[in-house]
């Protein structure tokens, strides 16, 4: 179990060093834009500014609070016993992994990072990108429920 519980926190710690990494990535890309003018308020309007400022905001804050939870994880043995027992639960799995997994994850996380970058250089492009957006929270909302669904009737 010792083996186990080690490999699962090292995992906790490549996850956590992940979460940081990509936290200064996106402040150096709001940095690169701002000084590539991008954010012109002549050119874009300022709601879909805002569209795209919340979206980075929020995404900053979830990654802050994922740190913060894998930083707890790190620092009390018996709360990474209970996360780990939580993860691996078969129905959680199945159901995460039906309802798109780790690649819809990417590509949630790619449709925000393209809306704020559109919505900081074309209206256009950023409606698309938000309307891409839109769609893959729908399916994954759709398939998470009916997956849900079909693993509570086992």
């Amino acid at each position: 179990m010792s083996e186990k519980i080690d490999k699962f926190e090292k995992s906790v710690k490549v996850r956590k060093f992940l979460l940081e990494l990509s936290f200064v990535a996106i402040i150096a890309l709001v940095v690169i834009i701002s000084l590539n003018g991008g954010g012109d308020s002549r050119i874009i309007p300022a709601n879909i500014l805002s569209w795209g400022s919340s979206a980075l905001i929020i995404s900053l804050v979830y990654i802050i609070y994922r740190i913060s939870v894998y930083a707890k994880l790190l620092k009390d043995k018996n709360e990474l016993r209970k996360y780990m027992a939580k993860t691996e639960d078969e129905t959680r799995r199945y159901i995460h992994e039906k309802s798109g997994g780790e690649v819809w994850t990417i590509a949630f996380v790619a449709s925000v990072l393209i809306a704020f970058i559109s919505a900081e250089y074309d209206v256009k492009a950023f409606w698309a990108a938000y309307a891409m957006f839109v769609v893959l929270v729908a399916v994954k909302l759709v398939f998470y429920f009916y997956y849900r669904s079909i693993a509570e009737k086992k």
